[in-house]
């Protein structure tokens, strides 16, 4: 699996395992009281998956700016090099034709 797919798997799995439990406190009483009792513990996992969240997609959103500024400087060079040899290639062929070869 490429990073690019490992990284948004990631972000979505974070996502989803905080709307299983914003889900599981709306319907569950006993895991609201749980969570309830204990705000230290809520607000540090909450923070954490919101952290998680935020890092993983905007991981992948430079990641895929940087993929598109790559390609752009391949773009580039590689028209660097189709100039180059059509000059090559136009220089050749005056010194070719430039040339009497006997016999021919």
């Amino acid at each position: 699996m490429s990073a690019r797919l490992t990284g948004w798997a990631a972000a979505i799995l974070a996502t989803l395992v905080v709307l299983a439990l914003v889900a599981g406190e709306l319907t569950d009483a006993a895991q609201r009281r749980w969570w309830g009792d204990r705000p230290l513990t809520t607000d540090t996992v909450s923070g954490l998956l919101v952290l998680l969240i935020t890092v993983l997609v905007v991981n992948q959103l430079l990641n895929r700016r940087q993929s598109r500024q790559r390609g752009h400087a391949i773009g580039a060079q590689a028209a660097i090099l189709v100039a180059q040899a059509g000059r090559s290639a136009k220089a050749t062929a005056s010194v070719l034709d430039g040339l009497s070869l006997p016999g021919l």
